[in-house]
């Protein structure tokens, strides 16, 4: 799972019944292996509501190499939500 923001974003990650929150800057990274690889898994990233109408987010699942999902919004209060089929 990786995410981008052109400024400060928050990510929220996890499967279905949990989640973790994460604060970043420009770029995140998370990697799944083994059994956790296996699940379900969603995450959603917002950009800062105090910025910029032209800050961008993006998010993408990478599968074995493979980018199974990718999302690009734009604005301040802009959002991408990316998931993976388990």
């Amino acid at each position: 799972m990786s995410v981008t923001a052109s400024g400060t974003g928050t990510v929220i990650f996890g499967e279905a019944g949990s989640s973790s929150t994460e604060k970043f800057t420009g770029e995140w990274k998370k990697t799944f292996t083994g059994d956790d690889a296996k699940k379900f898994l969603t995450f959603s990233v917002t950009g800062d509501f105090t910025g910029g109408d032209d800050q961008k987010l993006s998010c993408a699942v990478t599968k074995n190499g493979k980018e199974v999902s990718h999302k690009e919004a734009t604005g301040a209060a802009a959002s991408v939500f990316c998931s993976t089929n388990g």
